[in-house]
């Protein structure tokens, strides 16, 4: 009788190790997948901030191009302006 109930509990610690050896495996996979997961997470990362970067510089860039543009507007605008006052001034 001891036999048999020795065995059992032999068997079901046995099963109980191979469970938990197995319940490791799994959650040692699980947390691999997630660092795999957090690590190309943060490489998205830095890849995004570093467009958002070239993108500020190229809007950046743009706009001085636009106030450069502007400003030689503005400046013939004045000059056709000056222009037309000197031919409706010019000689009666």
């Amino acid at each position: 009788m001891c036999e048999g109930v020795c065995s059992f509990y032999m068997n079901t610690t046995l099963f109980i190790v191979r469970m938990n050896v197995i319940g490791r495996c799994v959650q040692d996979d699980e947390i691999n997948n997630q660092s795999q997961l957090v690590e190309k997470l943060r490489e998205q990362v830095v890849e995004l901030e570093e467009l958002i970067v070239t993108h500020r510089k190229e809007a950046e860039s743009l706009q001085a191009e636009q106030q450069r543009v502007q400003a030689e507007n503005d400046s013939a605008k004045d000059e056709a302006c000056q222009l037309m006052s000197l031919k409706c001034l010019g000689p009666t």
